[in-house]
C-alpha cells in the first residue's frame, strides 16, 4: 500500500467512488490517498490551521476494510503534518465502528453535539461525539 497526497485532479476521482470528499478552502486543505498500485482504495481528509486539525473524513472502500488503511492514514498525516498537535472530529454516536477506530487510534469523547447528523432512512436526527487526539497520546 502506498499512501500520498492526492492531486485535484485525482480528489475529483475520488468523489466517484463513493467516499464523502467536502470542499473548503485549498490554503487549509489536506487530502490524503492509499493506492493498492494506481487503484485509490481509502482517503484521509482535514482541514489545518496552525497547530490544529480538524477531520473531515476518512473512508475506505469496503473490500479493503480492516487491513489498517485507516489507521495507516492517519499516522502518514501525522508524520507529513508534524506541527498539528490537535485533531477533532465529530462522529455519530451510532456509528459504532467508527467510534472504536478513533478510540484506538487514541482519540478521546470529549463533548457531544445534540441532534448533529441527519439520518435521512429513519427520518430522524442523531447526536454526535465530538472527539480529540492530543499528540502527546501518540
Amino acid at each position: 500500500m502506498v499512501y500520498r497526497t492526492l492531486s485535484l485532479d485525482e480528489e475529483a476521482i475520488a468523489q466517484d467512488f463513493g467516499l464523502p470528499l467536502v470542499g473548503f478552502s485549498l490554503d487549509y486543505a489536506f487530502t490524503l490517498g492509499a493506492f493498492d498500485q494506481d487503484k485509490l482504495v481509502g482517503i484521509f481528509q482535514a482541514s489545518c490551521v496552525g497547530d490544529e486539525a480538524d477531520m473531515i473524513s476518512i473512508g475506505v472502500l469496503e473490500s479493503y476494510r480492516r487491513q489498517g488503511i485507516s489507521r495507516n492514514l492517519f499516522k502518514e498525516f501525522l508524520s507529513l503534518r508534524p506541527e498539528i498537535q490537535h485533531v477533532l472530529l465529530e462522529v455519530s454516536k451510532e456509528n459504532v465502528p467508527a467510534i472504536s477506530l478513533y478510540l484506538g487510534l487514541g482519540f478521546e469523547k470529549i463533548g457531544v453535539r445534540k441532534n448533529y447528523y441527519r439520518n435521512l432512512k429513519e427520518n430522524c436526527f442523531e447526536d454526535a461525539y465530538l472527539m480529540k487526539f492530543s499528540c502527546e497520546n501518540k
